[in-house]
């Protein structure tokens, strides 16, 4: 368990790999040793190499110099990258204005029903869920300050019981990864049949369980229902990414 000034309840969460395309010409190649997908445009004496699990570059290299901020060593990166690195924004960074992206002058429109983009104004490439996320347990104001430096991107916190009702927030805390918060509410308010206004909600930043009557869920079951639906989202992004063969 974790312990700074929140405390974590559950370690676990859905995984998007990515894996790395073969190489269509000399200058470029890719290469995979475990978990690390090394690409390399030997022209630019470029090496950029990715985190699958994670879903982020430790590594952006020209000519062997860092281009961007990282760990002393992969193994401190994986377990804790924080603000190293850099994501994957493919194939679009920040939020676009409408369901589909320009490329070369083409149009290509998101196909909504495989749940891979944050509608109706996607947000920072393709859903690609996160492993780090946390259901914990916030102690003093300070508490997201430290899970945002321990790299975690969104979490669920308990807040309490009362008469055998839970209460919870929940938010991203980072726009690389987490929640879709607004399908997360929905589909809580479908496994609690909640309708109304005391409901699950909020913005797609942060939100929580009902107000006033609170969740029928305890932490485990809120933790693996939040998992199941991270993974529901992740599967589909990795085939609209065609890197299931």
């Amino acid at each position: 368990m974790i312990r700074y000034r929140f405390q974590t309840l559950s370690v676990s969460a859905a995984l998007l790999c990515i894996a790395a395309a073969p190489a269509i010409a000399q200058r470029y190649t890719a290469r995979q040793d475990g978990d690390v997908v090394t690409l390399t445009d030997a022209t630019a004496k470029m090496n950029v190499a990715v985190v699958a699990s994670l879903g982020k570059a430790w590594q952006i290299q020209v000519k062997g110099q860092n281009l961007v901020r990282t760990s002393p060593s992969l193994e401190s990166f994986m377990a804790n990258s924080g603000l190293n690195g850099m994501p994957l924004l493919a194939p679009f960074a920040n939020r676009l204005d409408e369901t589909a992206f320009y490329a070369n002058g083409k149009k290509y429109n998101f196909d909504l029903e495989m749940g891979n983009v944050r509608g109706p104004i996607p947000s920072t490439g393709y859903v690609n869920g996160s492993k780090d996320w946390k259901l914990v347990e916030e102690i003093g104001g300070d508490a997201r300050t430290h899970m945002r430096a321990e790299g975690i991107c969104a979490f669920a916190s308990y807040r309490g019981e009362e008469n055998g009702r839970y209460l919870y927030s929940i938010g991203n805390l980072s726009p690389y990864g987490g929640f879709d918060l607004l399908l997360l509410y929905q589909k809580l308010n479908e496994v609690e049949d909640l309708q109304g206004n005391d409901v699950w909600g909020g913005s797609d930043n942060c939100g929580g369980s009902p107000r006033e009557r609170g969740s029928s869920l305890c932490p485990q079951d809120l933790a693996k229902l939040i998992e199941d639906c991270q993974r529901n989202l992740a599967w589909p992004a990795r085939s609209r990414l065609g890197l299931l063969k």
